[in-house]
């Protein structure tokens, strides 16, 4: 059994100003499930049982400044100790991993943020800016047995809106990942990217909402890690750029959310379905929740990752399972 600090702040205010600080979820983003410009937050991908992103974060040790004028929102953040994501990977008889976390606070590992945020009238949108290091690894092979998990540098452009027309929402982001390979002749750092994605959702009865979306993904100076010559690199840029959904110039897909409540809401079934291409890999979760009462919840659910051996869900496989879990809130 562990156990682990998921968030702990203190809060102060000064007029039109607030200040967090200590461990806290940064989220940045409108889009549903998709958010290239959500870099802030580390989130545990091994957690089977989280029923959407905000459950898989982790937290990071930051100070948040927001200060307030009518619909805008100036936030300006510094990241002083870094705290990367856990994910899942597969190890190879004989070969061990291990990781460089970056996590003893120097200059040169902090991060900062920047987001203007508009909430209010016909339409919500932010533009971002993030500064720091990423918090999704790559891999370097050390030796023909070992390979080091590091985080680079990134500068990390973001914007994105919502509005709604009548029962339908319209939302979408957009955002520029800047990277240390901007020429894309390293084969163990990730690509600059641009992605975006763009989606609706509508309130069918009150009771259900559907929520569909579309995304899209540029790599920049895109080199196929699969003509790599050196043995070793080439599996190393191979598992780094399917776990970054780097493998292929231009990527796409579609996002569908299906949510529906019964019982007075004590009773919830959602079905959550990711389709990447061209590759054509799949996630697939359905779910139910029931509430006993205000304070005890029972949760069920399969995570199904399929697709080809080179592809991100496809890699991902190994981890399809049922779930159940007992929640006790207070």
């Amino acid at each position: 059994m562990q156990a682990r600090l998921l968030e702990g702040y203190a809060n102060l205010y000064l007029g039109p100003m607030d200040f967090r600080i200590g461990k806290q979820s940064i989220v940045w983003g409108r889009a549903d499930a998709l958010n290239p410009s959500d870099v802030l937050t580390p989130k545990d991908f091994t957690l089977l049982s989280a029923r959407d992103e905000e459950e898989r974060r982790s937290g990071t040790v930051a100070i948040k400044s927001n200060y307030y004028s009518g619909q805008y929102t100036l936030s300006a953040i510094w990241l002083p100790l870094f705290n990367p994501s856990t994910v899942p990977i597969a190890v190879p008889q004989g070969i061990r991993v291990t990781e460089d976390k970056r996590s003893d606070g120097s200059w040169s590992d902090q991060g900062f943020g920047l987001k203007l945020d508009k909430t209010g009238g016909g339409i919500d949108w932010s533009i971002s800016y993030y500064h720091g290091l990423d918090v999704l690894p790559v891999g370097r092979p050390i030796s023909a047995s070992h390979v080091e998990l590091v985080h680079n540098r990134l500068n990390v452009f973001g914007t994105d809106f919502s509005r709604n027309f009548g029962s339908y929402g319209v939302r979408g982001e957009l955002a520029y990942i800047h990277t240390q390979d901007l020429s894309g002749d390293s084969a163990l750092v990730k690509n600059p990217f641009l992605m975006y994605v763009f989606g609706a959702d509508r309130n069918i009865t009150e009771d259900i909402n559907c929520n569909f979306q579309f995304y899209q993904k540029f790599i920049v100076n895109f080199h196929d890690p699969f003509a790599i010559q050196d043995p070793v690199v080439r599996a190393v840029s191979v598992l780094n750029d399917t776990l970054n959904q780097q493998l292929d110039r231009v990527q796409g897909g579609f996002t569908g959310r299906l949510k529906a409540s019964w019982l007075n809401k004590t009773l919830d079934l959602e079905v959550l379905a990711i389709l990447n291409l061209p590759r054509e890999d799949f996630f697939l979760r359905p779910s139910v929740a029931y509430a006993f009462t205000d304070t005890w919840k029972v949760f069920l659910g399969w995570d199904i990752f399929n697709g080809q051996k080179d592809s991100f869900f496809g890699r991902l496989h190994p981890m399809t399972s049922a779930f159940v879990e007992v929640r006790y809130t207070f």
